[in-house]
């Protein structure tokens, strides 16, 4: 069986700041930014460089891996 081409990518990141992470896509590694919004207050952007896509999401805190996030309490999520 011959495996499928993978053409393009999406995957989505949380980031510190959209407008400095915009700018290290757009102006370091030639990304298009291809949305922002919303408009009066922006937190989610898209930019793009051929087959790839990357989502950028602007939490308003410093992002951090799972492994390092605080567990809640053991039967508060039921």
């Amino acid at each position: 069986m011959t495996p499928a081409d993978t053409t393009s990518i999406a995957p989505f990141f949380i980031v510190r700041d959209l407008q400095s992470a915009h700018s290290f896509y757009r102006d370091l590694l030639g990304f298009e930014i291809i949305f922002e919004g919303p408009t009066d207050d922006p937190f989610f952007g898209v930019v793009r460089r051929g087959g790839a896509m990357i989502m950028l999401k602007d939490v308003g805190e410093a992002p951090l891996p799972n492994c390092q996030r605080e567990l809640p309490p053991v039967g508060s999520l039921t």
